[in-house]
């Protein structure tokens, strides 16, 4: 089942993945030139590591026996695939073309005899190059040596190239801007913080001066309340003195005229009050 997955990797014919590789070939050939030979060079590829991979897993050599069998459902799944793979073979044999055009409802490339044969030698080129390599026990390495495996490892110094045109150029950027930032941001923070605090002082004393005026303002006329008030408490208290004595001077006065000793002026002030309090009693009730 390996065997078939491999087979279907390197587009050997007639399986389904096979015709797949050969329409997208046609179609490549048709884009242009340099596109075909492309599509060419990624099967040599694709047939060179799914060979060497088979001969390295199932090739000769130390059998190693796996810590657990596989499991049901992992053979299962192989064979499915291995079985489709199989199936899909019928779009070799004539009106299998016509019948997936149909089926997609669309148009497809139609190659020439020529592309399929440079295609079977790329992939029969691929088979050459990994049994020299077995032959010279060479199959893991590759026959490269390390600089050139760690190289190619590493996705032929893509990502390492990328990291260092790209990514580290963009850090280093990044990381200017941020300090330039950091600088721009703190001494904006400090000139807000300096005239903040100027504007403080300012206030500040514009509210002492403020509030000196005010008390002093209110203190001055508390004073002046102060000696108006006890200048009229001295006159109206004197006044209020001095006329109450006054109102009595002359109520003695008047009254010693009334004590005449005479009786009849006695009985004018009886009869006269009598009828005072008749008068204030009636009125009364």
């Amino acid at each position: 089942m390996f065997a078939v997955g491999a087979a279907a990797l390197a587009a050997v014919p007639p399986l389904g993945a096979a015709f797949t590789k050969e329409t997208v070939l046609a179609a490549a050939v048709e884009a242009g030139v340099w596109v075909g030979a492309g599509t060419v060079v990624a099967g040599f590829l694709s047939a060179l590591y799914a060979s060497r991979i088979h001969l390295l897993a199932y090739g000769p050599g130390p059998a190693i026996n796996p810590k657990s069998p596989p499991h049901r459902a992992e053979m299962g799944a192989l064979a499915v695939l291995a079985l489709l793979t199989l199936g899909l073979s019928f779009l070799w044999l004539p009106g299998g073309e016509e019948l997936l055009a149909e089926l997609t409802a669309g148009t497809l490339v139609t190659g020439e005899p020529w592309e399929l044969a440079v295609s079977l030698a790329a992939i029969a080129l691929a088979f050459v190059v990994v049994w020299l390599l077995w032959r010279r026990k060479s199959l893991a390495t590759g026959g490269l040596p390390e600089g050139l495996r760690r190289f190619v490892a590493d996705w032929w110094g893509i990502p390492t190239a990328t990291r260092r045109v790209i990514v580290d150029p963009l850090l280093g950027l990044s990381k200017g801007l941020s300090i330039g930032d950091h600088s721009t941001v703190d001494a904006v923070v400090r000139a807000a913080a300096g005239a903040a605090l100027a504007t403080s002082r300012r206030m500040r004393r514009r509210v002492e001066v403020v509030i000196d005026r005010l008390v002093d303002d209110v203190g001055g006329g508390t004073l002046e309340s102060a000696i108006a008030s006890r200048k009229f408490d001295d006159e109206a208290v004197d006044g209020a003195v001095e006329g109450i004595a006054a109102g009595i001077q002359i109520g003695g006065e008047k009254s010693r005229q009334i004590q005449t000793g005479m009786s009849h002026d006695y009985y004018k002030l009886l009869v006269v009050g009598s009828v005072v309090a008749v008068i204030v009693a009636a009125i009364w009730r």
